[in-house]
């Protein structure tokens, strides 16, 4: 946001923006767009890292998950078994 105010205060100026080529402000837009898209991307980029991270999370909670139900079947198996004698 610092280089969209860098860019951009000298255009307010009235004066400013009479004396420069109409290219010039319309170039100091276009980079002040790129910037935004760049910053937009890496934050795009950060979420899908988070939800990249959840997800594996996620799997693996439920490989423990299944682990645990397994478990409990074989001591209940055992229990039962021990029960019966």
């Amino acid at each position: 946001m610092q280089l969209v105010n860098t860019l951009l205060r000298p255009a307010i100026n009235n004066q400013q923006i009479l004396s420069e080529p109409i290219s010039l402000p319309i170039e100091k837009l276009n980079l002040v767009i790129k910037e935004l898209i760049k910053e937009k991307d890496e934050e795009k980029e950060r979420f899908n890292g988070i939800i990249a991270g959840l997800l594996a999370e996620k799997d693996k909670d439920k490989v423990d998950k299944d682990a645990m139900f397994d478990r409990m079947s074989q001591i209940e198996a055992m229990l039962t078994a021990t029960v019966r004698r």
